[in-house]
Protein backbone atom coordinates (compact mmCIF):
# COMPACT_ATOMS: atom_id res chain seq x y z
CA UNK A 1 0.00 0.00 0.00
CA UNK A 2 1.28 3.47 -0.87
CA UNK A 3 1.27 5.76 2.16
CA UNK A 4 0.47 9.45 1.81
CA UNK A 5 1.69 12.31 4.00
CA UNK A 6 -0.52 14.35 6.31
CA UNK A 7 0.50 17.17 8.65
CA UNK A 8 -1.52 18.19 11.71
CA UNK A 9 -0.76 21.54 13.26
CA UNK A 10 -1.87 22.91 16.62
CA UNK A 11 -2.39 26.51 15.61
CA UNK A 12 -2.24 28.20 18.99
CA UNK A 13 0.21 30.78 17.64
CA UNK A 14 -2.50 33.37 17.11
CA UNK A 15 -3.28 33.18 20.79
CA UNK A 16 0.31 33.93 21.75
CA UNK A 17 0.78 37.51 20.65
CA UNK A 18 0.31 37.14 16.90
CA UNK A 19 -2.20 39.51 15.32
CA UNK A 20 -5.31 38.05 13.69
CA UNK A 21 -6.49 39.82 10.56
CA UNK A 22 -10.16 39.90 9.68
CA UNK A 23 -11.26 36.67 8.05
CA UNK A 24 -12.12 36.91 4.34
CA UNK A 25 -14.99 34.75 2.98
CA UNK A 26 -13.83 32.64 0.05
CA UNK A 27 -16.83 33.53 -2.11
CA UNK A 28 -16.30 37.27 -1.75
CA UNK A 29 -14.51 39.21 -4.51
CA UNK A 30 -11.48 39.57 -2.25
CA UNK A 31 -11.57 35.88 -1.40
CA UNK A 32 -11.49 34.95 -5.08
CA UNK A 33 -8.55 37.29 -5.71
CA UNK A 34 -6.66 35.76 -2.80
CA UNK A 35 -7.28 32.24 -4.09
CA UNK A 36 -6.16 33.11 -7.61
CA UNK A 37 -2.99 34.66 -6.18
CA UNK A 38 -2.17 31.68 -3.99
CA UNK A 39 1.21 30.02 -4.29
CA UNK A 40 2.84 26.97 -2.82
CA UNK A 41 0.89 24.53 -4.98
CA UNK A 42 -0.59 24.16 -8.43
CA UNK A 43 -4.16 25.07 -7.44
CA UNK A 44 -5.11 21.44 -7.88
CA UNK A 45 -4.96 21.06 -4.10
CA UNK A 46 -7.86 23.46 -3.62
CA UNK A 47 -9.96 21.82 -6.34
CA UNK A 48 -9.41 18.29 -5.01
CA UNK A 49 -10.03 19.24 -1.40
CA UNK A 50 -13.13 21.31 -2.11
CA UNK A 51 -14.58 18.43 -4.13
CA UNK A 52 -14.17 16.16 -1.09
CA UNK A 53 -14.99 18.65 1.69
CA UNK A 54 -17.41 17.20 4.22
CA UNK A 55 -19.60 19.18 6.59
CA UNK A 56 -19.37 17.86 10.14
CA UNK A 57 -22.56 15.95 10.96
CA UNK A 58 -22.78 17.37 14.48
CA UNK A 59 -20.98 19.85 16.73
CA UNK A 60 -18.41 17.30 17.90
CA UNK A 61 -17.39 15.86 14.54
CA UNK A 62 -14.99 18.49 13.15
CA UNK A 63 -12.06 16.09 13.60
CA UNK A 64 -13.89 13.23 11.91
CA UNK A 65 -15.04 15.42 9.00
CA UNK A 66 -11.51 16.76 8.57
CA UNK A 67 -10.02 13.26 8.59
CA UNK A 68 -12.55 11.94 6.05
CA UNK A 69 -12.00 14.98 3.83
CA UNK A 70 -8.21 14.56 3.80
CA UNK A 71 -8.30 10.80 3.30
CA UNK A 72 -10.69 11.02 0.35
CA UNK A 73 -8.68 13.85 -1.17
CA UNK A 74 -5.44 11.87 -0.94
CA UNK A 75 -7.12 8.69 -2.24
CA UNK A 76 -5.40 6.55 0.37
CA UNK A 77 -5.60 2.78 0.27
CA UNK A 78 -7.71 0.60 2.55
CA UNK A 79 -10.78 2.83 2.17
CA UNK A 80 -14.00 1.30 3.52
CA UNK A 81 -17.18 0.84 1.52
CA UNK A 82 -20.14 2.70 2.98
CA UNK A 83 -23.53 1.16 2.21
CA UNK A 84 -24.69 4.50 0.83
CA UNK A 85 -21.98 4.49 -1.84
CA UNK A 86 -21.66 0.72 -2.43
CA UNK A 87 -19.65 -0.62 -4.23
CA UNK A 88 -17.36 2.42 -4.20
CA UNK A 89 -14.66 3.02 -1.61
CA UNK A 90 -15.27 6.32 0.18
CA UNK A 91 -14.68 7.64 3.69
CA UNK A 92 -17.76 8.95 5.44
CA UNK A 93 -18.09 10.17 9.01
CA UNK A 94 -19.76 6.86 9.78
CA UNK A 95 -17.79 4.17 7.97
CA UNK A 96 -14.41 5.46 9.12
CA UNK A 97 -15.23 3.85 12.50
CA UNK A 98 -15.65 0.43 10.85
CA UNK A 99 -11.89 0.11 10.35
CA UNK A 100 -10.29 -2.00 13.11
CA UNK A 101 -7.27 0.27 13.43
CA UNK A 102 -9.53 3.29 14.01
CA UNK A 103 -11.56 1.49 16.66
CA UNK A 104 -8.30 0.70 18.45
CA UNK A 105 -7.34 4.40 18.80
CA UNK A 106 -7.24 5.41 22.47
CA UNK A 107 -10.78 6.26 23.61
CA UNK A 108 -9.96 6.46 27.33
CA UNK A 109 -11.59 3.19 28.31
CA UNK A 110 -14.73 3.40 26.18
CA UNK A 111 -15.99 -0.24 26.16
CA UNK A 112 -16.67 -0.28 22.41
CA UNK A 113 -13.47 1.54 21.50
CA UNK A 114 -13.28 4.58 19.25
CA UNK A 115 -16.74 4.73 17.73
CA UNK A 116 -19.41 7.14 16.51
CA UNK A 117 -21.17 7.51 19.86
CA UNK A 118 -17.95 8.14 21.77
CA UNK A 119 -16.99 11.02 19.45
CA UNK A 120 -20.52 12.40 19.40
CA UNK A 121 -20.32 12.89 23.16
CA UNK A 122 -16.62 13.70 23.61
CA UNK A 123 -15.22 15.04 20.36
CA UNK A 124 -11.60 14.26 19.48
CA UNK A 125 -8.25 15.45 20.76
CA UNK A 126 -5.35 16.24 18.46
CA UNK A 127 -3.69 12.94 19.31
CA UNK A 128 -6.88 11.01 18.59
CA UNK A 129 -7.28 12.65 15.17
CA UNK A 130 -3.62 11.89 14.48
CA UNK A 131 -4.21 8.28 15.57
CA UNK A 132 -7.14 7.90 13.18
CA UNK A 133 -5.22 9.38 10.26
CA UNK A 134 -2.17 7.24 11.08
CA UNK A 135 -4.23 4.16 10.25
CA UNK A 136 -4.01 5.23 6.61
CA UNK A 137 -1.14 7.70 6.16
CA UNK A 138 2.14 8.96 7.56
CA UNK A 139 1.21 11.72 10.00
CA UNK A 140 3.36 14.46 11.49
CA UNK A 141 2.00 16.51 14.41
CA UNK A 142 3.40 19.97 15.10
CA UNK A 143 2.77 21.88 18.32
CA UNK A 144 3.41 25.58 19.07
CA UNK A 145 5.88 24.83 21.85
CA UNK A 146 8.49 23.94 19.22
CA UNK A 147 6.97 25.51 16.13
CA UNK A 148 7.48 29.11 15.02
CA UNK A 149 5.14 31.09 12.79
CA UNK A 150 7.72 30.90 9.99
CA UNK A 151 7.96 27.13 10.38
CA UNK A 152 4.18 27.00 10.11
CA UNK A 153 4.25 28.98 6.86
CA UNK A 154 6.91 26.69 5.41
CA UNK A 155 5.03 23.56 6.48
CA UNK A 156 1.85 24.74 4.78
CA UNK A 157 3.70 25.72 1.60
CA UNK A 158 5.65 22.47 1.36
CA UNK A 159 2.61 20.33 2.15
CA UNK A 160 0.65 21.96 -0.67
CA UNK A 161 3.59 21.66 -3.07
CA UNK A 162 3.95 17.94 -2.32
CA UNK A 163 0.23 17.27 -2.57
CA UNK A 164 0.18 16.21 1.08
CA UNK A 165 -2.79 16.92 3.29
CA UNK A 166 -2.57 19.52 6.03
CA UNK A 167 -5.06 20.39 8.76
CA UNK A 168 -5.03 22.72 11.72
CA UNK A 169 -6.48 22.57 15.19
CA UNK A 170 -7.41 26.11 16.21
CA UNK A 171 -9.05 27.84 19.13
CA UNK A 172 -12.09 29.57 17.66
CA UNK A 173 -11.78 32.42 20.16
CA UNK A 174 -8.52 33.47 18.49
CA UNK A 175 -10.47 33.81 15.23
CA UNK A 176 -13.13 35.94 16.93
CA UNK A 177 -15.66 33.09 16.68
CA UNK A 178 -17.89 31.27 19.14
CA UNK A 179 -16.67 27.89 20.36
CA UNK A 180 -13.46 26.20 21.44
CA UNK A 181 -11.09 23.81 19.71
CA UNK A 182 -11.81 23.15 16.05
CA UNK A 183 -10.24 21.08 13.24
CA UNK A 184 -10.31 21.92 9.52
CA UNK A 185 -8.00 21.44 6.51
CA UNK A 186 -6.00 24.10 4.70
CA UNK A 187 -6.41 24.24 0.92
CA UNK A 188 -4.30 27.18 -0.30
CA UNK A 189 -1.64 29.69 0.76
CA UNK A 190 -1.24 33.20 -0.59
CA UNK A 191 2.39 33.67 0.33
CA UNK A 192 2.61 37.30 -0.86
CA UNK A 193 -0.20 38.42 1.47
CA UNK A 194 0.56 35.79 4.14
CA UNK A 195 -2.99 34.39 4.13
CA UNK A 196 -4.23 30.80 4.06
CA UNK A 197 -7.48 29.24 2.97
CA UNK A 198 -9.08 27.52 5.97
CA UNK A 199 -11.70 25.15 4.55
CA UNK A 200 -14.10 25.06 7.48
CA UNK A 201 -15.95 21.77 7.93
CA UNK A 202 -18.56 23.58 10.06
CA UNK A 203 -21.56 25.37 8.58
Amino acid sequence: MSWRLISLVVLALVGSGYAVADLVPLLSDEGMRLLIGSSGGSGREYVELSANLQTQVNQAFCGVATAATLLNTLEVGNRPVDETYYPYHFFTQKDIFEVDCVRAVNSHGNPSGMDYEYVRHHGLTLQQVAGILACFANVTVYSPSSFSIQAFRETVKHSLQKGAGIAVNVNRHTLHQVGGGHFSPIAAFNEKLDMMLFMDVAR
